[in-house]
This record gives C-alpha cells, sequence and structure tokens, in this order.
C-alpha cells in the first residue's frame, strides 16, 4: 500500500511539470504556425486524400515487431512496470512507431475505464510519466502515445466533428468561433485539422486549463 501511494504522489508531481512541457510545445507550434506564409490555395479533395494516404503508410507492428528497438522495448516494459504498480491488469501492444513518436496501447483489461480516468487524464498522466522515464534514461526527448479501449481514436473523432461543425458557422455567418478550453494535444489537432485550409485561421487564447482554439474566417473564405 505504500509503494502505491508513493508511486501515486510521484505521479501526481511528474504530472503537473508534463502538463507546463506540454504547454510549452503547443505555443511554440502555434508561434510556428503563425510565421508561415499562406502560399496555398484552398485545399483540394485530392491534397486531403493524399495527405491522408500518406497516414495510412506509416509502419505498423505485429506482435514481433520492434524486439530489437531499445526505444520501444524500454517504453513497453516500463509502462508494464507501472500498471503493476498501480495494481492495474492490461497487456501492452506496440501499435507502431513513426516520426511522431511510439504509439502503445493497453489491451486485455478489465481496468480500462479506470486506466483512461475522467475525460482521459489518468491515461494522460500515465503518457507523462512514461516520456519523462524515457527522457531521464535516454539524454533525449522520446514522445509515447498511449492509448486504451480506442478512448482516443474516439477523442480525435469527436473533437474533428465539433471543430468542423463550428467552421461552418464560422464561413456561414460569425465569421469567428472561440471552441471549448481544451489540453494542448486536444488544440494542436484542431490547428491541424485546418493547416491547409486557407478558409479558416486558427490560433488559441487564454491560459492554462482555461486555453481554447479560435476559429476566424481566413482571407479565401467563401461564405456557404
Amino acid at each position: 500500500m505504500d509503494e502505491k501511494k508513493g508511486f501515486f504522489d510521484f505521479f501526481k508531481g511528474i504530472t503537473r511539470a508534463g502538463f507546463k512541457e506540454e504547454e510549452e510545445n503547443q505555443r511554440n507550434y502555434a508561434r510556428a504556425k503563425a510565421k508561415e506564409e499562406r502560399k496555398q490555395e484552398n485545399t483540394d479533395t485530392a491534397e486531403k486524400t493524399a495527405a491522408g494516404k500518406d497516414v495510412e503508410q506509416e509502419v505498423s507492428f505485429n506482435d514481433e515487431s520492434g524486439e530489437n528497438d531499445e526505444e520501444i522495448l524500454f517504453c513497453k516494459g516500463k509502462l508494464e512496470e507501472m500498471l503493476n504498480l498501480a495494481g492495474f491488469k492490461g497487456d501492452i501492444k506496440v501499435i507502431k512507431k513513426d516520426k511522431r513518436g511510439i504509439y502503445l496501447e493497453i489491451i486485455n483489461s478489465d481496468d480500462a475505464g479506470r486506466i483512461i480516468g475522467k475525460e482521459g487524464s489518468t491515461l494522460y498522466s500515465f503518457q507523462v510519466l512514461l516520456r519523462t522515464f524515457a527522457y531521464k534514461h535516454f539524454g533525449k526527448n522520446v514522445s509515447v502515445i498511449i492509448d486504451a479501449g480506442d478512448y482516443r481514436k474516439k477523442k480525435n473523432e469527436s473533437i474533428k466533428e465539433y471543430a468542423l461543425k463550428a467552421s461552418k458557422e464560422v464561413l456561414k455567418n460569425r465569421g469567428r468561433v472561440e471552441l471549448k478550453a481544451m489540453n494542448a494535444a486536444d488544440r494542436r489537432l484542431v490547428h491541424m485539422l485546418f493547416e491547409k485550409d486557407s478558409r479558416i485561421n486558427t490560433y488559441s487564447v487564454g491560459d492554462g486549463e482555461y486555453r481554447r482554439v479560435v476559429l476566424e474566417k481566413g482571407s479565401k473564405a467563401i461564405a456557404l
């Protein structure tokens, strides 16, 4: 019991630091995005289809893959260790590794709801903690994305649907819509969703947990 309590105390402390790091990463992304010159015309269907194909071509792993990849082995083993310390049951599956990072999924678990936590808070905390351990071990940033019960996929689809609906309001008559507060990863998803759409400009406002994305009509927008 004391060992678990100590684990969760450390868990909370390292998570707070991780949130700050994620916020700074998101701000850097927003700054870089703001400096870009919008050279392209409105994104057409073919361009979006090509982007989709690029994602599909990312390397996936089967159960035996990644056995010689030191980063994958470390992250998988450390996540298994953390789950055991927290008293959760489940297996770790390596989904893929690409330029964005290592994707791990917790499967075969009856504790999926508790592992995910309220609005994904526990799952995100495991991710921050794992990234911190990996940084200390390898001496460099190692991006790790953890999922359980298809939570991230479902959440990303929900966020995209919400943002696209808001963008239609912007183009139709409002000109500007302020989305609900989101964490850094979710805001980045919205920025990327409209990155090549010159009809919609995006930027973030607010601080900390109240930071949110604003959608504004771009210079190439045509009213619906």
